[in-house]
C-alpha cells in the first residue's frame, strides 16, 4: 500500500530538462530560467537537487514524476568522450539513461537544437535511444533564446504538458462621455453635503 503522506511529498515536475554540462550548461540554464516563467515545475539537475540528497535517487524520482523530457543537444552532445569511448556509448552514461527511461515509458520527448546544431547520425547513437531521432527538433538560438523559446512552449502546450492560459475576458468598449463644465450654484453658495 502506498503511503499518502509520501505521495504528497513526491516531486511533481511536468518537464525534466536533460543536457550535458560540457556541451550546453549556460545555454540550458538560461533556457530553464525563461521556461520557468511559463511552467513552475521544471526540473534541471543544477538547482533541482538539494544539498546532501542522493543525486541518483533524486534524478530517478524526477524522471518518474515528469510528464515530458526536454533534451538539449549542442555540438558535443554525441561526441564527448570518456575513457577513450563516446560517453553516449557507455551503459552508465546518465544522459543516455534519462533518454532511455523516458522512451521506455512512452512519455513525450522534445529535442532542442542549440543554435541549429545538426542532430546526431543514427549510427552515433546506441540502439536503445535511436528512437530519440524520431522527435521533431526545435531550433533555439542563444542570441534569440527568449524569442525562440516560444516554439518549445507552444509545443508543450499542444501536448498538454503546460496548461493553456485562457485569454482575458473581453470587456465591451464604453463610449467616451464628454466632460461637463462646472456650473455655479444658482444662489452663489456652496453645494450642501449629504
Amino acid at each position: 500500500m502506498r503511503d499518502e503522506a509520501t505521495d504528497a511529498l513526491a516531486p511533481t515536475n511536468p518537464v525534466f530538462v536533460s543536457y550535458r554540462r560540457d556541451d550546453s550548461e549556460d545555454f540550458t540554464l538560461r533556457l530553464v530560467e525563461h521556461l520557468q516563467k511559463e511552467c513552475d515545475d521544471v526540473f534541471v539537475d543544477n538547482d533541482g537537487i538539494r544539498g546532501g540528497a542522493n543525486w541518483r535517487t533524486t534524478l530517478t524520482e524526477a524522471l518518474d514524476a515528469a510528464r515530458a523530457l526536454v533534451v538539449v543537444i549542442g555540438k558535443q552532445w554525441a561526441t564527448l568522450e570518456r575513457d577513450g569511448r563516446l560517453r553516449i556509448q557507455h551503459e552508465d552514461d546518465w544522459v543516455r539513461l534519462e533518454v532511455r527511461t523516458v522512451l521506455r515509458r512512452g512519455k513525450p520527448i522534445f529535442v532542442v537544437q542549440k543554435n541549429h546544431t545538426p542532430l546526431p547520425n543514427v549510427d552515433q547513437l546506441p540502439n536503445d535511444i535511436r528512437e530519440l531521432l524520431d522527435s521533431e527538433a526545435i531550433p533555439i538560438r542563444s542570441k534569440f533564446l527568449k524569442h525562440d523559446l516560444r516554439l518549445l512552449v507552444d509545443a508543450l502546450k499542444r501536448e498538454g504538458i503546460i496548461e493553456r492560459v485562457p485569454p482575458p475576458p473581453h470587456r465591451p468598449h464604453r463610449p467616451h462621455r464628454p466632460h461637463r463644465p462646472h456650473r455655479p450654484h444658482p444662489h452663489g453658495g456652496q453645494h450642501s453635503r449629504r
